[in-house]
């Protein structure tokens, strides 16, 4: 899946605030424009990703570990992978960095400390790729911040399926506007925070197939859908409508494990943390 999805999702759960089910918000200067952002499917999940963001007022840490496996891969040959981890001086301000070095471990792993970005970083991926299906333990500590976790789990690597998928520029196989599209990952029943799928028109990969759309795509929205991690989900055709004929769509999905870490006192936290992995799948429309 592709970094501006990525983007889309971590800014969500950095800047949404109260957007429910069926509902939309106008943002500007994000990754995704002046796009409307549309929210559907589970309220409970939707309420859980936006209590995140809303519902706590303070917290310094922040530590996201990712994986990234390119639209189309069905398995983890060519993922990316990464930790990064910031103490916030300021923690409203994502330019400032650590004010103090320190140590963070990650069971028995120690990430080293990246001067350049004032920040804990790793991606290596022999060593990030095993901590995905398991739990793991963080231990930060300098001079300012000491922070000791439970255990945090991070959920497994995900991988999306269309069937059948477009390979290459193979677009012999399409669907209509007017169907449902199923979509299959692997589940993974450990993850209570289920995935967050998108499904949006692609410009570059249309014209890379040959594909010719005789309409102007509607780029003024986009959908998210919230749904368990059960390993399938139908896209109803009212989601779509913004799509325009004969073009080549990208389906993108991220599964997270989200939470805080330290409590200080009610609603205050020393840190946060965004547990990820992310995919994604091309098909082809015709009408």
């Amino acid at each position: 899946m592709e970094k501006y999805f990525i983007l889309i999702i971590v800014s969500l759960l950095l800047t949404i605030s109260g957007c429910r089910n069926g509902s939309d918000s106008m943002v500007g200067d994000k990754p995704w424009g002046n796009k409307k952002l549309v929210l559907h499917g589970s309220p409970n999940l939707i309420d859980e990703y936006t209590d995140f963001l809303t519902g706590i007022n303070y917290s310094k840490i922040s530590l996201n570990i990712s994986s990234t496996t390119p639209v189309q891969d069905l398995d983890n040959s060519r993922s990316d992978y990464s930790i990064i981890c910031r103490d916030f001086n300021n923690p409203y301000n994502s330019d400032d960095g650590f004010m103090n070095n320190g140590s963070l471990m990650i069971n028995d792993v120690l990430i080293p400390f990246k001067n350049q970005t004032n920040s804990y970083e790793l991606n290596t991926p022999s060593v990030v790729r095993q901590f995905f299906g398991n739990k793991v333990k963080p231990i930060f500590n300098n001079p300012i911040d000491t922070l000791l976790t439970d255990s945090l789990y991070i959920p497994k690597e995900i991988f999306l399926s269309v069937d059948p998928k477009i390979l290459n520029t193979d677009t012999s196989y399409s669907y209509n506007t007017s169907d449902n599209i199923s979509l299959k990952w692997n589940a993974d029943f450990n993850n209570a925070k289920g995935v967050v799928i998108s499904i949006e028109y692609d410009d570059a990969m249309t014209k890379l197939t040959g594909s010719s759309s005789t309409q102007t795509p509607s780029n003024d929205e986009l959908d998210l859908i919230f749904t368990e991690d059960i390993g399938n989900f139908i896209i109803p055709s009212s989601y779509l409508s913004n799509l325009p004929t004969n073009c080549i769509a990208k389906i993108n999905i991220v599964r997270c494990n989200f939470g805080f870490i330290g409590s200080i006192s009610p609603n205050f936290y020393k840190g946060r943390y965004l547990l990820q992995s992310s995919g994604g799948a091309f098909i082809k429309f015709t009408n």
